[in-house]
């Protein structure tokens, strides 16, 4: 039997990473899934911006920006935990 992968909310996730969300929580999850972040949706953190800034993340190969708290709202799994150079910081 494997072990559970723990889960990680987007906002503690290294730049590079693809996870898919296991839960979106709280009061602006109708809000987020507008805009793709659903449980099942697969994720790759483009960057974080400075000082508390956003949490870039793509999804269906569209940019989406969330702040630090929606993002720790997100709980997800890391499917690639590799960082791609090419990524922005």
């Amino acid at each position: 039997m494997s072990e559970p992968r723990p889960r990680q909310t987007l906002d503690r996730l290294p730049v590079g990473t693809m996870a898919s969300i296991h839960s979106v929580a709280g009061v602006h999850a109708a809000e987020l899934a507008r805009e793709g972040l659903t449980a099942g949706a697969y994720v790759r953190v483009r960057s974080h911006a400075p000082w508390g800034g956003p949490v870039i993340v793509e999804v269906a190969g569209a940019g989406v920006a969330a702040t630090v708290a929606l993002s720790r709202a997100i709980a997800a799994y890391v499917t690639v935990a590799s960082v791609d150079p090419d990524v922005a910081t």
